[in-house]
């Protein structure tokens, strides 16, 4: 399984063709369920690092991600607090992708993605100030295809903690995260 996951999120990383055509194949469903009925380990790992390849690819996928129990499997996985700061990442970067959309945004809120989100602000907050300084939102969008350049499964662990500030990383992209829902919610509800 975990090389089959490491191929598709190559193969979907940046292309909406192979995207497309690994959900037309019939693979978002059984990746979302990886996401939750996976213990700890690099399995977990990738089937996180393929949604948010497949969730980024396309302005259609969030929506398919969406309708196969997607958005609820990431919260699920948020919220049970036993992934380790990679995953929590690629976690992270799936539901960051997901909150782009109107309608999955509202799907996160009401799976309970802001209590989900909340916790990993400090959970995961960077020890020093400098390593808080390198940028949420810059940092956090350019880091995310270096945590899927690691090519094989064993490596994947030791390409994401290399560096001492990739861990800060998931509170930046959580404050962003959570920004981005709370924000969008507001000036929806305003408009309306």
């Amino acid at each position: 399984r975990e090389h089959v996951l490491v191929t598709l999120a190559s193969l979907c990383s940046g292309s909406e063709s192979n995207s497309l055509a690994v959900v037309n194949a019939g693979a978002l469903m059984p990746v979302a369920r990886l996401v939750i009925g996976t213990p700890q380990g690099s399995t977990r790992l990738w089937a996180l690092r393929t949604l948010a390849a497949l969730i980024s690819s396309s302005e259609q996928l969030p929506a398919a991600v969406m309708a196969v129990g997607g958005v609820n499997a990431l919260v699920q996985r948020l919220s049970a607090g036993d992934c380790s700061a990679a995953e929590s990442f690629s976690c992270l970067l799936a539901v960051a992708q997901l909150a782009r959309s109107d309608a999955c945004r509202q799907a996160l809120v009401s799976a309970g993605a802001l209590v989900s989100l909340t916790p990993l602000l400090s959970s995961y907050a960077p020890t020093s100030s400098s390593s808080f300084s390198s940028g949420a939102s810059s940092s956090s969008s350019s880091s995310s295809s270096s945590a899927f350049s690691s090519s094989s499964p064993s490596s994947s662990s030791s390409s994401f903690s290399s560096a001492g500030s990739h861990v800060s990383l998931v509170a930046q992209l959580a404050t962003h995260t959570l920004h981005t829902i709370c924000a969008n919610s507001l000036m929806n509800r305003e408009a309306a």
